[in-house]
């Protein structure tokens, strides 16, 4: 779907900044009466909000009480959680920033102030693996600062793996 006519079947009408203690977003958006919800969207036909959550996967799996699998919400099992947290743990080793995304529908827009309220029994979506590789110039600073007996020390809000995948190359 194209983000314009994404944007008309579900304008965004309400959002939780991400927060550091929190590690998660949400935005909530309406979805049109006029039945523009199209294909991409027809799992919320009738609900007039959906809430949209992107975050760390331990905080949105602890959320989520559903998981998205054949077109409709399954429950989401113990079995398909190790699951889940082991592929967050193969694309964290292969060097990439992982989010999770899951969304829950809503009859109508909760208040924003009571994220807690919105950011419930969320269905869980997927992960999204993203590469972010370093600048071009921090082998050699560091190759540098070894060379002159400093010590360098990565500080990162990252996933472990992702960090010791990023210090290893």
């Amino acid at each position: 779907m194209f983000p314009d006519r994404l944007q008309s079947a579900a304008p965004r009408v309400a959002e939780v900044p991400f927060d550091s203690n929190r590690k998660r977003m949400t935005t909530v958006h309406r979805l049109a009466a006029d039945g523009a919800a199209t294909d991409a969207l027809h799992a919320f036909k009738g609900t007039g909000h959906v809430a949209f959550v992107k975050g760390a996967v331990d905080g949105l799996l602890a959320l989520s009480t559903h998981v998205w699998a054949a077109e409709r919400p399954e429950p989401l099992t113990d079995a398909l959680r190790v699951k889940i947290r082991e592929t967050n743990d193969g694309l964290a080793q292969a060097g990439m920033r992982v989010l999770a995304v899951a969304f829950r529908p809503l009859a109508a827009v909760l208040p924003v102030a009571d994220a807690a309220d919105l950011e419930r029994d969320l269905t869980f979506l997927g992960l999204v693996g993203l590469m972010d590789p370093p600048r071009a110039a921090v082998k050699p600073a560091v190759a540098t600062c070894k060379t002159a007996g400093i010590r360098t020390m990565m500080i990162t809000g990252d996933h472990p793996l992702t960090a010791l995948a990023i210090a290893h190359d």
